[in-house]
């Protein structure tokens, strides 16, 4: 995994993972409520898939609710400052 661990860090993989997953359910559901087949959304599922268990696989305790929560403040705070 080498330049890829160096780049991305396993917060800011797990934030980007929830966020295309949430992004990727809204575009499967307007696709079947369009009548057309949801292959966006299920490519933008299938890499937030990735970015999650990459980010799970690389922080050693592991996410909980409440740590994802206060991951997502402590992003957005960096990026303000």
């Amino acid at each position: 995994m080498g330049y890829f661990s160096t780049v991305v860090q396993p917060d800011i993989s797990l934030i980007l993972g929830l966020f295309l997953l949430c992004l990727s359910l809204l575009s499967f559901l307007s696709a079947l409520a369009g009548g057309r087949k949801p292959v966006v959304g299920i490519i933008m599922a299938t890499l937030a898939i990735i970015f999650i268990s990459y980010a799970w696989r690389e922080k050693p305790g592991g996410y909980t609710p409440r740590s994802a929560a206060m991951i997502v403040y402590e992003i957005i705070a960096d990026i303000l400052n």
